[in-house]
């Protein structure tokens, strides 16, 4: 019915998820459907009134009503082609969907001449949100229609174009993370030279809100692309990333925009999370315990209570950075990092289960394995083999969901993280035979380079292709 790619071999509760939401969208369209008598009767009513002006032989009165009669005929016929679009994609037919839409954005040029870019521009966000909830064709298509409706303003630097260029990054930004390889590079340095664009319009002075936020949606791109990029390059990306964030908080503060400034700062602590990655020493400890600060700074807007869903995504970042933090500090200090990190991943669990957000359950079910897996290298006897092994499980838990096909970037980075749980198994003081764990670990990272791209997923491609090098070292080594 609604044209699902092999419903057999998804997971139940990515199918469950996919049918709620299907199901959603099919009880919108029954009630659009049921309102469309309501536009007929104005139509009527119009004309009536028109015909009574004619009677009356008032022809400047009959010019109005006739003028508005034209106008709702549009509206109506729009209504209409969007519940056919609705439909389209309902079963599946996003092209069908884009081909309707566009055509029905061209109809309302015979009113107003840059009608037809701004009804595009409210068409890509039904395209771009259908990308979001199922995939598919919906994000490519969303960018398209922007594209097209940026054709239809050249050299034109107005509100529109501007919020023409911030939405067009967005579907850029959105198809980007979801991609792997060449093609998400390029689409991520699409989405930055987009959000350029529309800051030189977007301005601090003339519309600090509006550049506030493109501000931070820059600061969303350059870290993608930061994280992507390996060496000073990628060093570079990420700081610049920093810098977008602090600048939008300058406008988004916590008294004037506090759900605003609370969503920056968790972003902000994203990018000096993963800078702090890279960087060693006092200066990797230091840009670590500012993401730490920024993550808690956020959770005191985002609370459980009121903000349930930003909460649990927050936590689970905040648990990355405790994990960081944790991996990075001996003895009892960082043992004691680590055990907060699990237990944040924990209590994101309560509210990003399987049933409800299976993508993000099964991302912070990877982040969880981290976690377990540094307290298991940390921990001797049957203790440590056992959190090891929870790591495993956790992980083979996310790849339930974050399949090569829907997410081939997070699964490539999973199948990393189990070669290197696999790994710690081995090298664990209980493990009497290393070789099947070795092996598994060599399989799990030779899966991940299938992914990692040398050239535009250099500082991936490198951590696995050291690490795949290593375990055949080692495997040789052990007969």
């Amino acid at each position: 019915m609604f044209d699902h790619d092999n419903p057999g071999e998804a997971a139940d509760a990515v199918l469950a998820e996919y049918l709620n939401r299907k199901a959603q969208d099919y009880r919108a369209l029954r009630a659009e459907i049921e309102g469309i008598d309501e536009g007929l009767k104005r139509l009527s009513n119009l004309k009536a009134a028109a015909f009574g002006a004619i009677e009356d032989g008032d022809l400047e009165e009959v010019e109005i009503l006739l003028e508005r009669v034209q106008e709702v005929e549009l509206e109506e016929a729009a209504k209409t082609a969007e519940l056919r679009a609705d439909n389209a994609l309902l079963r599946g037919k996003t092209e069908q969907a884009f081909r309707i839409l566009s055509a029905a954005a061209d109809s309302f040029g015979a009113v107003d001449p840059d009608l037809p870019a701004d009804k595009r521009h409210a068409y890509m966000q039904v395209l771009y949100y259908h990308g979001l909830r199922y995939g598919g064709e919906g994000l490519p298509m969303s960018v398209q229609m922007t594209k097209d409706a940026l054709a239809l303003t050249p050299n034109n630097p107005s509100l529109l174009s501007a919020k023409l260029q911030n939405a067009l990054a967005n579907a850029l930004l959105e198809q980007g993370t979801r991609t792997g390889g060449a093609a998400s590079a390029a689409l991520l340095a699409e989405a930055v030279t987009a959000y350029r664009a529309a800051l030189e319009i977007r301005t601090r002075d003339a519309h600090p809100v509006d550049w506030a936020m493109t501000q931070n949606n820059l600061g969303n791109a350059l870290q993608a692309q930061g994280t992507r990029t390996g060496g000073d390059a990628g060093a570079a990306l990420l700081a610049e990333a920093v810098s977008a964030f602090r600048a939008a908080l300058e406008v988004y503060t916590r008294d004037a925009h506090p759900v605003e400034w609370a969503m920056t700062q968790n972003n902000l602590g994203g990018a000096l999370l993963e800078q702090g990655t890279r960087t060693g020493e006092d200066a990797g400890a230091a840009l670590l315990a500012e993401a730490v600060t920024a993550y808690r700074a956020a959770l005191e807007i985002r609370t459980r209570d009121a903000h349930p869903v930003d909460w649990a995504m927050t936590q689970n970042n905040l648990g990355n950075a405790l994990q960081a933090q944790g991996t990075r500090t001996g003895g009892a200090a960082g043992a004691a990092l680590l055990a907060e990190a699990v237990t944040t991943f924990r209590a994101a669990l309560e509210v990003r289960t399987r049933d409800a957000h299976p993508v993000d359950w099964a991302a912070t079910q990877n982040n969880l394995g981290i976690a377990l897996q540094e307290q298991g290298k940390r921990t001797g006897g049957a203790a440590g083999a056992a959190l090891l092994a929870e790591a495993v499980t956790a992980y083979r838990a996310a790849l339930e969901v974050t399949t090569r096909d829907a997410h081939p970037v997070d699964w490539a980075e999973t199948q990393e993280n189990m070669a290197l749980a696999e790994k710690a198994r081995a090298d664990h003081e209980t493990c009497a035979d290393s070789r099947p764990h070795l092996r598994a670990a060599l399989a799990h990272v030779e899966a991940a380079l299938e992914v990692y791209d040398p050239e535009h997923m250099a500082f991936d491609y490198g951590t696995a292709t050291a690490l795949k090098a290593h375990l055949e070292v080692r495997i040789a080594g052990s007969g």
